[in-house]
């Protein structure tokens, strides 16, 4: 068995521009690299996979079926284009409803100049002076009530300055100077955080499905493996299950690093700034692409 020849054959191809890469790198950028790596390791379980069933014969028995190989293919493309659109579906459905809770009245509506409590803290005149009781009678400026007054002052500074890292919603209303403003940036914030609620599960059985209902996959496994296993090997099923292993392990490490430059350029590029509605239409499109490769190449 060719090992070392069969290493480097196998990182070349597998750096090779495809679906798989295409589809790690889309999945890193959006998701982040934790998605991209899930994504990696379900195309490489699918990878040996492919390699049991190339070692005991039903690659060889799908391969030469006409029938089986295009119902493979086919299915494979369905399963693509149902991905793009319930990627889609999921980004509207999530926009919707949203969109329909803010209908509804605000139990603490967004401040603006028209309602109270618009100016900021530091407009606000927290002093002992200032606090009299019900019946008007003046408080005293002992330091007990100083101190009352302050930490009333540092609890309303706190309501209006939360924690802008913990709170993103919140943060993007800060900004919004009606409820109109507030409410469409609590909406699309929502909707980017849904789309970036991919569990890891899911991806990772995403990439196992594309990859087994990729035929060409089969038709690769069948014309590359061979011919690194020696004719006189006395296991040739272990041999491929070896190969197998050593193939996927390469992989992963190529798509692990795929994903890891790209969650670092989306960072850079502020991509997670873009529109949701735009990410998710992109997300749909690399598996629509993928689709098309499928069927024409």
């Amino acid at each position: 068995m060719k090992l070392i020849e069969f290493i480097i054959a196998s990182s070349l191809l597998t750096l090779l521009p495809g679906p798989d890469i295409l589809f790690v790198l889309t999945q890193s950028m959006i998701h982040g690299r934790k998605a991209g790596i899930s994504v990696a390791l379900g195309l490489c379980s699918g990878l040996f996979v492919h390699t049991a069933a190339a070692a005991f014969g039903l690659s060889l028995i799908i391969s030469s079926s006409p029938t089986l190989f295009a119902i493979i293919k086919y299915a494979g493309i369905l399963y693509l284009l149902w991905m793009g659109y319930a990627s889609l579906r999921g980004y509207y459905k999530q926009r919707n409803k949203t969109t329909e809770n803010k209908t509804a009245p605000l139990d603490n509506p967004v401040p603006t100049s028209d309602t109270p409590f618009a100016s900021t803290p530091s407009d606000l005149q927290c002093t002992a002076n200032q606090f009299n009781t019900p019946s008007g009678i003046q408080l005293s400026n002992s330091p007990t009530h100083d101190q009352h007054a302050s930490t009333s002052c540092a609890t309303i500074e706190t309501i209006y300055k939360p924690d802008q890292a913990e709170a993103t919603i919140l943060k993007s209303s800060e900004t919004a100077t009606t409820p109109a403003e507030a409410s469409t940036a609590t909406t699309s914030a929502t909707a980017k955080t849904t789309l970036d609620e991919t569990p890891p599960s899911r991806l990772y059985r995403i990439g196992v499905t594309m990859n087994l209902l990729n035929p060409k996959v089969i038709l690769f496994f069948l014309a590359f493996f061979p011919q690194f296993i020696d004719k006189q090997s006395t296991s040739p099923k272990t041999d491929m299950l070896l190969l197998g292993a050593v193939f996927a392990l390469v992989a992963v490490v190529i798509f692990t690093s795929i994903a890891t430059v790209g969650a670092f350029v989306a960072d850079k590029l502020s991509i997670g700034q873009m529109s949701p509605r735009l990410l998710a239409w992109i997300q749909a499109s690399v598996y629509w692409l993928i689709a098309v490769l499928l069927l024409f190449f």
